[in-house]
């Protein structure tokens, strides 16, 4: 089992040089996607660690990440998108905090068909116990009880807050994806970077296993 706590990279200025939010596809699809994410999804560059790009770490190149794969396989698959994609990192962080919704009105308003929740590494220690709770929130902020939200696991066991994920899918009637390829070395970006915690993070090879995870279960349904 690969211990989360060998993931460095700090939950703090994920994006202190880039902005939070981005785009993929016309902006009239038919279909709507939102994902919320963390570094997995997309982290901004950071030389003091080591990385140097704009997109989910550690992928070799922007196209290569889960975000920009799973886009790719929905369009060669003919169905016509528009993603929306926040690095959500700030909520991970902030969940207790009174107004942390506020934050994401934007996201609401998009109205997704489907909200793809790919969040929880970083949530701290302090915030276990309120995560749950803090989760059904940005759930029902996010998408009415009849909306359609396919969550994840982490990427590295996390035995308390994977719980809590399943449970509030269950609670929802909704998808909770088991992600824990991490157990598989190779879908970590292993001896590839200096910087141990970037290293541990999803190779090209992990985020097309999550993106194929994702596409599975969202294509045309």
């Amino acid at each position: 089992m690969v211990d989360i706590k060998k993931n460095t990279v700090s939950a703090d200025g994920q994006m202190k040089n880039s902005s939070e939010l981005y785009f993929l596809g016309r902006e009239d699809a038919p279909r709507r996607i939102l994902i919320m994410g963390n570094s997995i999804t997309r982290h901004g560059p950071n030389a003091d660690i080591g990385w140097h790009g704009d997109w989910g770490m550690a992928a070799s190149a922007p196209e290569l990440d889960y975000v920009h794969q799973l886009y790719a396989m929905l369009c060669e698959a003919g169905e016509d998108v528009r993603i929306m994609v926040r690095q959500a990192s700030f909520w991970e962080r902030h969940l207790q905090e009174a107004d942390v919704l506020s934050h994401y009105e934007d996201e609401r308003d998009f109205k997704p068909d489907v909200f793809l929740f790919r969040l929880g590494e970083n949530v701290p220690e302090d915030s276990h116990a309120a995560f749950a709770d803090a989760l059904r929130q940005l759930s029902a902020f996010i998408c009415p009880p009849s909306g359609r939200i396919v969550y994840t696991t982490c990427f590295w066991w996390h035995d308390s807050i994977d719980a809590d994920i399943a449970t509030v899918a269950r609670e929802r009637g909704q998808t909770c994806l088991n992600i824990h390829f991490a157990e598989d070395h190779r879908t970590m970006a292993l001896g590839q970077f200096a910087h141990e915690g970037v290293a541990m993070h999803p190779s090209d090879f992990g985020m097309k296993c999550i993106a194929k995870a994702i596409f599975d279960e969202i294509h045309n349904k």
